[in-house]
């Protein structure tokens, strides 16, 4: 139903009584405060701050682009947008472009309930101040015992260029979680590709493709 939609565009406005798809909403962090947690947002064409962006379980967590448009999710090198949740729905970003990533791009903390990260295209990271710090396109963070704070899907996703001693994923206590069909391509100087952490239980990496140069490979490369 039209009503399960929130749509969100540049060239709309941060004003009462919109979000549909003729009156959208301007910014994500306006449009997340006003949908509810079984509402999905949807993007259309253009450049979105998501930098300090939370998806919380009473407010909307599934972001998804809207059918054949670019449309980019700007980090501007100066946070994240973590995912913390344990109830269903469970969340989604799907469709995007992210860019200027420094330390992490999506972070979950936690998501029991299940996060998918689909059809992203991870285009450039640096590492941030915290060095050797688990740095990653995706993040999980962890640190007990707790075999389930993460049940993810990582799917058809593109690992750019990240500079520093990063990953395309560092998840710690990820469980039952799928990582499959994804393209990592992060260049020189990086530590390697996917991470399991510390705990990790029942995770399944199937069919990645991963791009290591003679100049680039080190003893980390790889999953």
């Amino acid at each position: 139903a039209a009503s399960r939609f929130v749509f969100v565009s540049p060239d709309g406005a941060d004003s009462p009584g919109r979000g549909s798809r003729a009156t959208p909403y301007r910014t994500l962090a306006h449009a997340i405060e006003q949908a509810s947690a079984d509402q999905v947002l949807m993007l259309r064409r253009g450049t979105f701050l998501a930098a300090g962006v939370k998806l919380y379980d009473n407010r909307a967590k599934q972001l998804l682009a809207y059918p054949d448009e670019v449309v980019t999710l700007d980090m501007a090198s100066s946070g994240d947008l973590t995912a913390r949740f344990t109830g269903l729905p469970m969340g989604r970003v799907e469709g995007f472009d992210i860019v200027n990533v420094r330390q992490y791009g999506i972070v979950s903390d936690p998501s029991i309930a299940g996060l998918v990260i689909r059809h992203v295209r991870f285009v450039n990271g640096v590492e941030g101040p915290n060095i050797s710090e688990n740095p990653a396109f995706i993040h999980g963070w962890g640190g007990d015992t707790t075999p389930y704070r993460h049940k993810l899907l990582i799917q058809e996703n593109d690992f750019g260029r990240y500079v520093g001693a990063g990953y395309a994923t560092t998840l710690f206590n990820a469980g039952y979680s799928l990582i499959e069909d994804n393209q990592v391509r992060l260049g020189a100087g990086v530590n390697g590709g996917f991470h399991d952490k510390d705990h990790p239980i029942h995770n399944t990496y199937r069919r990645n493709y991963l791009e290591f140069t003679d100049a680039d490979r080190n003893s980390s490369s790889g999953i």
